[in-house]
């Protein structure tokens, strides 16, 4: 976060969030700029609310600690939607925003852990789209485990339900779809769920549920 970042388009400094886009080797690639309202936090009222140096393609914004081989990595589109799903599934998991659906099949699986928890926003169009059809049959390929989660309500994303529901919402939501995979309803399976995919544990068969 900086207090002032200068935008062309009026001539003034907002402030904002300013996330890198680096390589599995960390190096940086782009950077992207998001301007706040000085007085709401909101996106300020611009054309231009979002403005990308650099290439953003195949790179993705880590907010949190390294993959993991036997560890999970949660992906989310925007900024916004990654930081609510750091806030909610806690800080010892390898958290990714890749700044646009799109991007998703361009991820190099070497950046993600062997379980990758797909964050998706509900566009209310069409929630079984192509790109990430794509996406999970690269990184099944590429030998990864994939969930794919999001909120129920259409036109929403994981930072409204943050904003309407709290942390715990999105936590158990996370839980639920997985669960819903293998069509479980057993509070006993539902738990054991939650402690292999939320706290990292990597014995995980879903053969064995």
């Amino acid at each position: 976060f900086t207090e002032k970042a200068y935008s062309s388009e009026t001539k003034q400094n907002y402030p904002a969030i300013i996330t890198a886009f680096k390589d599995k080797d960390s190096q940086l690639k782009g950077i992207e700029i998001i301007y706040l309202d000085k007085e709401t936090s909101n996106k300020a009222d611009l054309n231009i609310q979002k403005r990308s140096l650099g290439s953003k393609a195949s790179f993705g914004i880590e907010l949190q600690c390294e993959p993991q081989k036997d560890g999970v990595s949660f992906m989310a589109e925007g900024i916004e939607t990654t930081l609510s799903i750091r806030d909610s599934v806690g800080e010892n998991s390898h958290i990714m925003a890749i700044s646009g659906k799109g991007n998703f099949t361009n991820i190099n699986p070497e950046m993600l852990s062997d379980i990758v928890v797909l964050c998706l926003d509900n566009d209310g169009i069409n929630t079984e789209d192509q790109t990430v059809n794509e996406t999970i049959s690269r990184l099944e390929s590429a030998g990864k485990t994939v969930y794919s989660v999001m909120p129920n309500e259409a036109k929403t994303d994981f930072n409204d339900l943050l904003k309407t529901h709290g942390t715990d919402t999105i936590k158990d939501k996370i839980i639920h779809d997985i669960a819903k995979e293998f069509n479980i309803n057993d509070e006993s399976d539902l738990r054991k769920i939650t402690q292999i995919v939320l706290d990292k544990h990597s014995d995980f068969d879903k053969n064995t549920i």
